[in-house]
């Protein structure tokens, strides 16, 4: 007897992928999230993040944490939940939701966080608020760029 599938949330990231390589900016996270549409005909869409490492540390670096504290899977819905409602203003269902507006740089299918959080100012402030709360004033440094390029401030560079 099969195994009926669990009912999925309303929005669920559903597969995570890490991708590294020599080039630090392009390392990262693709994720799979699939948005659910009661009451419509299209039923479920499937939307794709491209997450950086680099925007899990500015975002978290907001409340004092590190890129560690987050919760990839966690940080794709609330990305989706913000596109989808009222402050994003994205019709998820639609995958053509204003494809020939030159003026918006992503589509309603394919996001890149680094894109949204420059389409987007309030957005990182969002994902903290959402991921860890109200900001308390906590503080990190910046993590350290590579040793080797001299940026650790004990390297004497």
């Amino acid at each position: 007897v099969p195994v009926p599938d669990k009912p999925r949330k309303p929005i669920e990231a559903v597969k995570i992928g890490r991708v590294s390589g020599p080039y630090t900016r392009r390392n990262g996270y693709h994720v799979d999230v699939r948005v659910q549409h009661p009451g419509s005909d299209i039923g479920e869409t499937k939307h794709t993040l491209w997450i950086s490492h680099q925007v899990l540390d500015e975002t978290s670096i907001l409340r004092g944490k590190h890129e560690h504290d987050i919760s990839v899977a966690e940080f794709s819905e609330t990305i989706v939940a913000f596109l989808g409602g009222s402050d994003g203003g994205v019709d998820l269902s639609d995958p053509d939701w204003e494809i020939d507006n030159g003026d918006i740089p992503f589509s309603s299918q394919h996001f890149s966080v680094r894109t949204l959080f420059n389409y987007y100012p309030q957005l990182k402030e969002h994902l903290a608020e959402k991921l860890f709360g109200p900001d308390t004033g906590a503080k990190r440094p910046p993590a350290f760029k590579n040793m080797a390029m001299g940026s650790h401030p004990l390297s004497g560079w």
